[in-house]
């Protein structure tokens, strides 16, 4: 079965309190890890069935004071591809 292609979507969250960040995210986005900085957390994810970026993941964090935007929209990328799963690990915030 082949790979669905999708719309890989970065965005970068005004904090570094990564624990913070993925409160608020849904299913589709997850906690990459901080900025070099450590003064931001790095989002990746795919829009699924109207859980979007601009729709629901930056409107969400907004709730809670923290900024966000979007700084990268890769289209046509293979999920089968990812050499890189999801961190699961905890970050310390």
């Amino acid at each position: 079965m082949a790979n669905p292609v999708i719309g890989l979507r970065t965005a970068i969250a005004a904090t570094g309190q990564s624990k913070k960040v993925a409160q608020y995210l849904p299913m589709n986005y997850r906690v990459l890890g901080r900025t070099l900085d450590n003064n931001g957390t790095i989002i990746i994810g795919v829009d699924d069935h109207g859980w979007t970026l601009e729709d629901y993941v930056i409107p969400r964090l907004g709730s809670g004071l923290i900024a966000c935007e979007e700084v990268c929209h890769r289209e046509g990328f293979e999920w089968g591809d990812c050499r890189a799963p999801f961190c699961e690990e905890e970050y310390p915030s």
